[in-house]
């Protein structure tokens, strides 16, 4: 089989999106720390190329040392390999890399860094920061409709401009009682009298009028109750009606959005506080120390026939003096529809861009299927995307066979029209994960996940720990943790600021998983004795 033509770093190099980009050395001892590729700095080619690049070298010590000087490669993962035959590859089918590896020129001595990591999509991590920062869109509130600004960002560019929706006194409202408004309006402030600068916001909290009610469901869910229990409790003193549990759910959604925005007013007034101390004081904030680790949880999928599990991964920041747990972020993206992302991005006049994109060579013209990284689902497990989609047009099909079965009626000419569709809609994203991505298929290609997908570990630990450095007041930090190759991947480009300004510690604890019980105990002993020795030794260190 053919492969495709070789693709150089600066067609493949993914656009920088914000402040930090991935894609760039991560020792911060080389001379290329944070510094982007510059390809065309160090690329000489043709009749009297080693000329020119030595010419070049000696003119500018930059080029000499190998600043902006990368490479990239293939990576060689048989997980990454693909298949294309699709197409205008039908009959003519190409295997490439479905990824790409960065390494680092830059001269260290006599000896080149040689640094490398996966090339990661800067888009996909920023759009991963935003949702865990809002909390899957929990904490987004409204926003200004002329300029996007949001309520909970500059709550002080807004003011009230009277209620909506208020009902009438004459009409199931007991005598003497007072009537609440519906909704507000709100005007902001920069962009009063522009198109969408006044709009409305519902009192969603209108709803939730028991606060003991609201107190004892809080009580119960960190206690473990079950949502049967809760049901129970929140019966109305007769015992005449239940609270349903699409209500249930509803207040308990509006607790975790009200408990979550008063933890970012808790932590941003914090902030603020300790900047002002800081500023007043003329000293820096001497230091946070946050220990972060995984755990991974089992969770069911969708279906009762289908009892396997599928796992997901947490990554948790917390503080180690008070043990305050400032981070819990799970690579699951409980918003997203499978089928209508594959769909949106993979169909209809979108099909083009983000499948293939047209390169130039000394050959001329030719296209090539776009990388992970290049790709607008670069942020999900692509695999279980696709199978999620195919999945939910199968479990369509097979419900609308059940119910008129059931019913014993032949299908309508609408059920048929509908099945139809969702077949041939199936049938073609099929085809495009089979022939041109050539997914590799797992067990659960035949299963489709609850409502979400699940996304890309890296991408899900990138912009967790961006939001836990956002979190706390600036200064010095130490970050302790368990020695794994997506922290060496993201944490030097994430906290790359810190580490330039010396403000910046990153703890490895590597452990010795088949050490014997007895063993761990006395070197326990052993690590208390020397610990109790070094404080004694030095007082006035607050550890």
């Amino acid at each position: 089989m053919k492969s495709l033509k070789n693709l150089t770093l600066a067609q493949v190099y993914p656009l920088v999106s914000g402040d930090t980009n991935l894609n760039c050395c991560g020792d911060p001892d080389c001379g290329n720390f944070g510094i982007e590729p510059a390809p065309t700095k160090h690329s000489f080619k043709g009749r009297g190329a080693q000329e020119k690049r030595l010419r070049a070298a000696m003119s500018d010590v930059s080029i000499a040392r190998g600043v902006g000087r990368y490479k990239i490669t293939a990576e060689g993962d048989d997980d990454l390999h693909r298949e294309t035959s699709a197409f205008e590859f039908s009959g003519d089918p190409r295997a490439w890399e479905d990824g790409r590896m960065l390494t680092c020129q830059h001269l260290r001595g006599n000896a080149e860094c040689g640094v490398s990591g996966r090339l990661l999509s800067n888009s996909a991590y920023k759009e991963e920061q935003n949702r865990l920062w809002t909390q899957n869109g929990a904490l987004e509130g409204p926003r200004c409709g002329n300029c996007g600004t949001g309520y909970l960002e500059a709550p002080h560019e807004f003011v009230f401009n009277g209620a909506n929706g208020t009902p009438s006194r004459s009409v199931g409202r007991k005598k003497g009682s007072k009537t609440r408004a519906r909704s507000v309006r709100v005007i902001h402030k920069p962009c009063k009298g522009a198109p969408g600068a006044r709009f409305t916001v519902s009192s969603e909290h209108r709803r939730q009028q028991k606060r003991d009610d609201n107190l004892r469901i809080l009580a119960m869910i960190v206690n473990g109750n079950s949502l049967h229990d809760m049901r129970r409790m929140l019966r109305t003193p007769r015992g005449e009606t239940e609270l349903g549990m699409s209500r249930l759910y509803d207040r308990i959604f509006w607790l975790e959005r009200t408990l979550l925005a008063y933890e970012r007013a808790q932590l941003t007034e914090w902030r603020a506080k300790v900047e002002r101390k800081r500023i007043k004081d003329g000293k820096p904030y001497t230091h946070t120390r946050i220990a972060h680790d995984d755990i991974s949880i089992n969770v069911n999928w969708e279906t009762r026939t289908d009892r396997r599990l599928t796992q997901l991964n947490c990554s948790i920041s917390a503080d180690i003096r008070s043990g305050y747990v400032f981070r819990c972020d799970v690579d699951f993206d409980p918003t997203i529809d499978p089928l209508e992302v594959v769909e949106e991005h993979y169909f209809g006049s979108t099909q083009s861009v983000n499948l293939r994109k047209k390169y130039r060579n000394s050959d001329g013209p030719f296209t090539a299927p776009l990388i992970h990284f290049q790709r607008p689902t670069a942020r999900f497990d692509e695999p279980a995307l696709f199978a999620s989609a195919i999945g939910k047009l199968h479990r369509f099909i097979y419900r609308t066979d059940k119910a008129f079965d059931a019913a014993d009626l032949p299908l309508s000419s609408d059920a048929k029209e509908a099945r139809s569709d969702a077949e041939r809609r199936a049938h073609e994203i099929e085809f495009l994960r089979d022939k041109w991505f050539n997914f590799v298929k797992q067990e659960r290609d035949g299963r489709g996940s609850f409502q979400g997908i699940m996304t890309r570990d890296t991408y899900t630990k990138a912009a967790s720990l961006a939001c836990v450095r956002d979190m706390i007041p600036p200064g010095k930090m130490t970050l302790g943790g368990e020695q794994e190759g997506t922290m060496g991947r993201v944490v030097p480009h994430i906290f790359r600021e810190d580490i330039l300004d010396d403000r910046f510690e990153w703890a490895i604890v590597s452990f010795n998983k088949e050490a014997s019980s007895d063993w761990i105990d006395q070197r326990k002993d052993e690590f208390h004795e020397s610990f109790d020795a070094w404080r004694k030794a030095y007082p006035e260190l607050d550890y």
